[in-house]
């Protein structure tokens, strides 16, 4: 994994507070095909082109995703590993393709620029009103207009919400993926969140809460006909996304108390914690027990890779990361660390 800059939220799903850890972007091959995985089909049914979209995985511990600057998607790492099926994950990305859809960055920049505008001249008038002697009639025009701009923002973006909630209803049925997903995470949302809004009443929230949107999603899932059945490849790769995110993110102590089962996601934590908690040997042996079962997985020769070198050993590395080239030749990112092994070794 590798990091980039932190990036500004727009449109989130959700936010949640969390205890806040280490946050940027990160680049991982297996985690961004998952992703694209789960929103080509999508994208698709919405009428978009996927080439056209392209996908950032931030490193933060919030349940939020979002879409900001065209078609430019941002998933949080902390939403990925709150998720329990590619189902719940892939209705957060249809309810953010609803955005881009909808157009909803464009309207909400012009809606700002209107709001900004009508605060503007309130503020004149208040200015004019103490100069002319009545500083309170003034101060009330201030404060008047300030808060109807904000308001009209806070009823734009909730109208907004609710639109990307009925766009991810028709593509999820279009792609033959249950709406039950989206209804999970929606609860899931709403378990973790109640509580936290504060004052101002539901009026003031900048998005529908919750609740609301459940009622909404309910509804749908009792009138719809989407399919209800599960991919069990899908359901795999989801596990496994989610527990190499926990192995590099979490401490390494509490990645392992949660990772103690024999099934391949959760060795697969437990080899990237033990690494992470300086225990090589243990991490080189689990990471060669998988391979020995599953011996044609890029990922795992990378990850094996990524370690040997971070360690120095460069040579090792390099015949790893040619390995997993050989099954994904498009990776560029395994292009890229493939390639520093051979500048480490002056072999370029």
């Amino acid at each position: 994994m590798r990091w980039l800059r932190a990036l500004a939220v727009l449109f989130p799903l959700m936010a949640v507070s969390l205890p806040v850890g280490a946050q940027g972007a990160i680049r991982d091959d297996e985690t961004e095909r998952y992703l694209r995985r789960l929103a080509d089909p999508l994208l698709e049914a919405a009428g978009l082109r996927p080439e056209d979209l392209r996908i950032f995985i931030l490193a933060d511990p919030r349940l939020n995703a979002f879409v900001a600057g065209g078609q430019n998607l941002f998933v949080f790492t902390g939403l990925i590993e709150a998720t329990e099926t590619p189902e719940q994950l892939a209705g957060v990305i249809a309810h953010e393709i609803g955005h881009i859809a909808g157009g909803h960055l464009t309207r909400m920049a012009r809606a700002g620029e209107q709001a900004g505008q009508q605060a503007l001249i309130g503020a004149l008038l208040g200015i004019a009103a103490v100069v002319a002697g009545a500083p309170q009639l003034g101060t009330a025009a201030v404060v008047g207009s300030q808060a109807f701009a904000r308001q009209q923002m806070l009823t734009f973006t909730r109208t907004q919400e609710q639109a990307a909630d009925q766009a991810a209803v028709t593509y999820l049925r279009a792609t033959g993926m249950p709406v039950r997903g989206l209804l999970e995470v929606m609860r899931i949302l709403d378990t973790r969140g109640r509580g936290i809004t504060g004052g101002g009443g539901e009026f003031l929230q900048t998005h529908p809460l919750t609740r609301d949107r459940i009622r909404f999603l309910e509804s749908q899932v009792a009138a719809g006909s989407a399919s209800d059945g599960s991919d069990p490849a899908l359901e795999a790769l989801h596990r496994r996304v989610v527990a190499k995110l926990v192995g590099f993110l979490a401490p390494p102590q509490d990645a392992l108390r949660r990772y103690r089962g024999k099934d391949f996601a959760a060795r697969y934590a437990r080899a990237i914690a033990l690494y992470r908690d300086l225990r090589f040997d243990e991490s080189m042996r689990l990471l060669d027990e998988l391979l020995a079962e599953r011996p044609e997985d890029p990922y795992l020769f990378e990850l094996k890779g990524q370690f040997l070198f971070e360690r120095g050993q460069v040579a090792e590395a390099e015949p790893l990361y040619r390995e997993a080239l050989r099954f994904l030749p498009d990776s560029a990112l395994i292009r890229v660390a493939f390639a520093r092994t051979l500048i480490e070794q002056d072999r370029s």
